[in-house]
């Protein structure tokens, strides 16, 4: 299977929350990450970006493709356990009727701590709270942490041993949303390569540095060019690191690079 082949699949499997394909077309900064393998992921987003349907599309597509995957994906609460199971993991499944067939049948499991597939692939669901106790669970050789930003750090390193006994296929993947340049969440993106969204320019035909408010004005309905201040498109963007050296990998999809943000004010 190579990375093409990957999210093509995926693409045409899953649904996003409103039941249909995958933008991949408007939204081309989620492709790259579809497509990554990379055993060590983290993944920094703004909130309503599509994080939750990467999550729910990955681990599903990972634990179908492989008989007898093994996976461990912990939030920091129950409550947020229960909604993505509820909002997007299970909705991907009952929403297409061959997934179904495929996923549920006999000898599977589908609860809130456990969902068993009938191929044998698991998904263990855990809240890892605030204590350090809560965090020491089942053991797999994938741990998926979600709203990362919600969890202590010493929990991170306890759950992160739930794969030591697989040393060889140990994968991790991290996402949430940052609060401030000390949370963990930002800190872990500090230890990857950086992977920012940079946008050419085509009236200057320079590249942008990584997209912030330097780009908006409330009077403008488009970001600009750092440089010339002329329009740039998100469409055209492209996955720079910014620590190429470091062989973990990050990424930062602030919500400005998605066309369905709005930032003006209102007014004419």
């Amino acid at each position: 299977q190579n990375a093409v082949s990957r999210v093509n699949r995926i693409g045409n499997i899953f649904r996003n929350k409103e039941g249909q394909l995958l933008d991949f077309e408007t939204r081309p900064h989620w492709k790259q990450i579809y497509n990554d393998e990379n055993r060590y992921l983290v993944v920094m987003t703004s909130r309503q970006i599509g994080k939750s349907t990467f999550q729910a599309t990955q681990i599903l597509y990972e634990m179908l493709s492989t008989r007898g995957a093994s996976i461990l994906l912990a939030n920091a609460k129950e409550a947020q356990s229960k909604k993505f199971r509820q909002q997007s993991l299970l909705p991907q499944i009952f929403r297409n009727p061959k997934l179904q067939r495929a996923a549920f049948g006999k000898k599977s499991i589908n609860n809130a701590e456990m969902m068993k597939l009938s191929n044998g692939s698991t998904l263990y669901l855990e809240h890892i709270g605030t204590s350090a106790d809560s965090a020491r669970g089942s053991s797999a050789p994938t741990i998926i942490v979600d709203e990362v930003q919600d969890i202590p750090r010493e929990n991170l390193d306890v759950i992160m041993e739930s794969a030591a006994s697989f040393p060889k296929d140990s994968k991790y993947r991290f996402t949430g949303t940052c609060k401030d340049d000390r949370n963990i969440m930002y800190q872990l993106f500090l230890d990857t390569c950086q992977f920012e969204w940079i946008i050419p320019c085509a009236s200057c035909n320079e590249d942008n540095p990584p997209i912030g408010m330097e780009h908006i004005d409330l009077e403008r309905e488009y970001l600009f060019c750092s440089h010339c201040k002329e329009p740039i498109d998100t469409l055209k963007g492209r996955w720079v690191a910014q620590n190429p050296k470091c062989k973990r990998v990050g990424y930062r999809i602030p919500r400005l690079i998605d066309l369905n943000t709005v930032w003006r004010n209102g007014a004419d």
